[in-house]
């Protein structure tokens, strides 16, 4: 009994092909998956940074709508400029929140505390970092540019949301 005398190798061959089918298969279900979480934290990344541009705009919004009618709040103290500000800031001109005169964007990182928020003083420095960019050259109208930029594997991104804000309450004295 020969079995293998006119098939010499042919056995061989075959499961070196077959072996070298399954790894490819299993190499582009790993490199899918692979992409699907770099997809997955990509996501997550533009997910904060537009809640933090949101966050900027939100913050010049309270400003303006803290103490409308006191003589050195609101919106008699807002001025054309670039801002880093975070949600504790009380007044914008004051720390932690940072004011500059010319354009630009900041340099500074936001940093997470243990319980999820975000700000300059305190907690895990991250990628993310905003500028809030104010034109107030018009006396009944502020416009606000919120520009969030995060590194992503290398590459710089961003996200700019924009609102208008009108004065449209005028002071009752």
């Amino acid at each position: 009994m020969h079995f293998f005398s006119k098939k010499t190798g042919s056995v061989l061959i075959e499961a070196m092909v077959g072996l070298s089918l399954v790894i490819f298969s299993f190499g582009g279900i790993i490199a899918l998956v692979s992409r699907g979480f770099q997809l997955n934290t990509d996501a997550l990344n533009k997910f904060v940074a537009v809640n933090l541009a949101t966050e900027g705009i939100e913050i010049i919004k309270n400003s303006l709508d803290t103490n409308l009618y006191q003589a050195n709040s609101g919106w008699n103290t807002i001025r054309s400029g670039m801002y880093e500000l975070d949600y504790t800031c009380d007044e914008i001109d004051a720390p932690p929140c940072s004011y500059y005169a010319a354009g630009g964007r900041s340099s500074t990182p936001l940093k997470r505390d243990s319980d999820g928020t975000y700000a300059y003083d305190s907690g895990v420095e991250t990628t993310f970092k905003r500028s809030v960019v104010i034109d107030a050259s018009d006396g009944d109208s502020v416009k606000v540019y919120s520009i969030v930029r995060w590194d992503n594997r290398g590459t710089e991104e961003e996200v700019q949301i924009s609102d208008v804000f009108f004065r449209w309450r005028k002071d009752p004295n």
